[in-house]
């Protein structure tokens, strides 16, 4: 699952085709996305608010690490990429981490969100609080539609992705089976491929422009 979000977000990097790409990522972790970025020979900032984290991305990779929240980062330079993977979601105040995002990014540039707990996902509303996605700490549920709200004034989307759709957890719920036993379930009751057209999935990615 995760070496599939990162794909989605490397394919997309690279179709910018800039010689050099700076980026800033929120919410690093153990620093899978740095390690990505490392790779790729991005020039990579990393931002992590847990103190166990930070230090373990101290010790793994050479890059600029601050260890705060971004909503009270000092941080002064300008990125091509800010990537926020299942970051956002945390936030205490939305508002000021969307124009911290828009004063740090350069002109045209970009910034990635992978949203866990999509609001609009069909697993979420069908298992409603036996969903796995309610026992985590998010302060925020977002959907496509109340991103593009959230952000709509100072940036365009770029691209629109649903992901993790859940089709076999879902069957095994309705037909009282066990839940998230990671069995195959070959029941066609519900089409994978509308609830991709229909950005329905349990995690979504999303890529916005700077205007």
């Amino acid at each position: 699952m995760k070496k599939k979000k990162y794909k989605i977000g490397v394919s997309f990097i690279r179709a910018l085709k800039k010689e050099k790409i700076k980026i800033l990522d929120i919410g690093s972790a153990s620093g899978n996305f740095v390690k990505i970025a490392l790779a790729n020979k991005w020039d990579i900032t990393a931002i992590e608010p847990s103190v166990y984290a930070y230090n373990i991305l101290k010790k793994k990779y050479k890059c600029k690490i601050f260890n705060q929240t971004f909503e009270k980062s000092k941080i002064k330079e300008k990125y091509d990429v800010i990537t926020c993977w299942a970051s956002f979601e945390y936030s205490y105040n939305t508002k000021k981490f969307v124009e911290k995002i828009n004063n740090l990014l350069n002109k045209n540039g970009t910034v990635i969100f992978y949203i866990s707990g999509n609001s609009n996902s069909l697993v979420m509303k069908i298992l409603r609080e036996k969903c796995v996605g309610f026992l985590f700490n998010r302060i925020n549920y977002f959907n496509p539609k109340s991103l593009d709200i959230l952000l709509r004034k100072k940036f365009k989307r770029k691209k629109l992705i649903s992901d993790v759709n859940n089709i076999d957890l879902i069957n095994d719920f309705i037909n009282y089976n066990s839940i998230y036993n990671n069995k195959k379930n070959n029941s066609k009751l519900f089409n994978q491929k509308y609830i991709h057209k229909e950005v329905m999935g349990y995690k979504f990615f999303a890529a916005y422009e700077k205007k």
